[in-house]
């Protein structure tokens, strides 16, 4: 590999080619979908799109790092009340949030600047926490993104004056269509491939095998997990205000434990470290490992 670049032109190359491969049927899809599908078959593939989303943007940190993670479903969190709050009509806003700050009764950006504010600020929790975060064992981390799920539901029940708290927030515009979530996937599945043939990807790939060689042959553990933490969590972002815009409405009992334990599920089950979801050799048993040490 050269020194200071990404990727050879064999890796990108493999990268981009693996993404082909997985966004062709998906788009194949999406196409008898809009055309010859009922609504109630375009939303349910909105959904598998968006939950794919998310279930990638675990799998750039997750898959990579071997570090099992239960608190992405927070950055989904964050980036779904931020979609929102910059969405909703002002004049309903006022209606439906009378004690939001000021500095938000005005604000209204479309699709694109509500991903991307969703990104950022997911993106600006992660950096803020990984600092410490990622320098824990493999064991303490994961018990720490539990907390970090624990802790993030409980301002979104709280904070009532930003997210009406148990009642839910409403009113949110059904941007996320068809082929934006699919846009939205694709990007994703590139950001995930090339992510997984990066210079970057193969160094974290080197901690999750053995942390100990790794920093041995020069590779900065904390920074190098810090790197995918961050990126994985503006992914979740991203995910979270597609989700928002896609259901118009939703309370904090979504960004918690069942859809932390959905996706985890459908990470295993397709294979952690794979962006495919191929898994030639799955064991029940590799959701907990990271939990019990590397001894089974």
């Amino acid at each position: 590999m050269v020194r200071g670049r990404l990727f050879t032109s064999r890796q990108l190359r493999r990268g981009l080619v693996g993404s082909v491969i997985l966004v062709v049927p998906l788009v194949a899809l999406a196409v008898v979908a809009a055309t010859r599908g009922s609504a109630s078959l375009q939303r349910t593939l909105i959904s598998f799109f968006i939950t794919a989303m998310m279930v990638l943007a675990v799998q750039v940190f997750v898959g990579n790092s071997g570090i099992l993670s239960f608190g992405h479903v927070a950055f989904a969190g964050i980036g779904a009340y931020a979609a929102a709050l910059v969405t909703i009509p002002p004049t309903l806003r006022l209606t439906v949030l009378p004690e939001l700050p000021s500095i938000l009764h005005n604000v209204e950006l479309g699709l694109v600047g509500s991903v991307v504010l969703a990104a950022a600020l997911a993106a600006g929790t992660a950096i803020i926490l990984g600092g410490a975060l990622t320098r824990m064992s493999e064991l303490a981390m994961a018990v720490a993104t539990l907390a970090l799920l624990v802790v993030m539901h409980s301002v979104f029940v709280n904070w009532s004056s930003v997210t009406r708290g148990t009642t839910g927030i409403f009113g949110i515009p059904a941007n996320a269509t068809l082929f934006v979530s699919l846009c939205g996937l694709v990007l994703l599945i590139l950001v995930a491939r090339l992510y997984r043939e990066s210079r970057p990807g193969l160094r974290l790939q080197s901690t999750r095998e053995d942390p100990r060689s790794a920093k041995a042959v020069g590779v900065h553990v904390p920074g190098t997990r810090l790197g995918a933490w961050v990126l994985s969590a503006a992914a979740m972002g991203a995910a979270g205000a597609l989700f928002a815009q896609s259901i118009i409405a939703f309370d904090p009992d979504q960004f918690y434990f069942g859809l932390t334990f959905t996706i985890l599920s459908m990470l295993v089950l397709g294979g952690r470290s794979s962006v495919s979801g191929r898994t030639p050799h799955w064991q029940p048993w590799s959701l907990v490992r990271p939990l019990v040490g590397r001894s089974m």
